[in-house]
């Protein structure tokens, strides 16, 4: 099953008026579902929707009177039509994204390490001289606070302007929030907020831009490691938008 992302967009407002006539308990019954479904690539037959949600047959069959007019089936099973659209163009999104990073691989590639790296995107991990320490005797799945170990290198080309600079801040703060990174620094470093750190990060990198760094990925686990240790560091911060996907809005009819 390809990968999704970790972003479901949820239009708040057409939620509670399509689910209106639901009880507050199955309103979240239904958005469950619809999580399970984004999870699933957008298809369910009944039986899995019916297993995902642990009810037994003849309490899902009640509640799936009330549930059925927002799903339409096809030969891949039931769907929700506007999530399906929407998974749709997270798809599409994710896919021009990979094909950008594989033009800027290709247009730069002379000036990285190795240069016999064949033009894929994922070409630069290995082309890109590495500067931390990868532990052998330890998978890397194995988190240690403070120590955690990670491939990627965002090493500059030889000449890169301030734009250029940002520009690539940015795509390392992309590229990290889709990447199955969040996850391993909130195991890590359980007493802050991953999101809103990595926000005030690369508002720090963005305006220090003076004060080039070349590993963003070893800048922001240092980052992480003195905010674990101050207890989480400051509380949420008002004046900053922590990065999405996509604004979070609801799925009706």
């Amino acid at each position: 099953m390809a990968k999704t992302d970790i972003w479901m967009p949820v239009f708040i407002g057409d939620f509670l008026k399509d689910t209106a006539f639901l009880s507050f308990s199955e309103k979240g019954e239904y958005l469950m579902i619809l999580m399970h479904l984004w999870n699933l690539g957008g298809y369910a037959t009944l039986e899995e929707i019916r297993g995902l949600t642990g009810f037994t047959k003849r309490k899902f069959d009640t509640k799936w009177k009330k549930f059925e007019r927002f799903f339409a089936e096809n030969s891949s099973g039931f769907y929700q039509k506007r999530l399906l659209n929407e998974l749709n163009k997270s798809k599409q999104i994710r896919e021009k994204r990979t094909e950008s990073a594989n033009m800027r691989w290709n247009a730069n590639a002379n000036g990285y390490a190795n240069g016999d790296a064949n033009g894929n995107a994922n070409a630069m991990q290995t082309a890109c001289p590495s500067h931390t320490h990868i532990p052998t005797e330890k998978s890397l799945e194995v988190i240690v606070p403070k120590k955690l170990y990670t491939l990627s290198c965002s090493n500059p080309p030889k000449s890169e302007s301030v734009e250029q600079y940002k520009s690539r801040v940015m795509e390392w703060g992309t590229s990290f929030m889709n990447g199955e990174q969040p996850t391993l620094y909130k195991n890590a470093y359980p007493a802050i907020n991953v999101y809103n750190e990595l926000t005030r990060a690369i508002l720090w990198l963005k305006n220090n831009h003076h004060k080039r760094k070349k590993m963003f990925d070893r800048f922001f686990q240092n980052w992480c490691s003195r905010a674990q240790e101050k207890g989480g560091g400051a509380k949420s911060v008002s004046n900053v938008s922590v990065p999405k996907a996509k604004d979070l809005t609801g799925y009706g009819g």
